[in-house]
């Protein structure tokens, strides 16, 4: 899970990133290429917010194999 909270912290960063700079062009919007810019911004953000949900549904899936496994051990001990 280790990796996971790793690449979750990675991505998180790049939407800070991206966050910053939509911010950025908001508050000078007379900027030369500002709709430009925000949109490649934006296009940076949705994909790193995509990322992020992949990440939690795989952390997801990670957490019921482990839940399984463990109560397979635990049945096969008992035994």
């Amino acid at each position: 899970m280790e990796i996971i909270n790793v690449v979750k912290s990675s991505i998180k960063s790049k939407m800070d990133r991206a966050s910053f700079e939509m911010n950025m062009i908001l508050n000078d919007p007379t900027k030369e290429n500002a709709v430009d810019l925000f949109e490649e911004a934006l296009q940076k953000f949705t994909a790193a917010q995509a990322q992020i949900a992949v990440i939690e549904m795989v952390g997801g899936q990670v957490e019921q194999y482990k839940e399984q496994l463990d109560e397979t051990q635990a049945n096969s001990s008992s035994n």
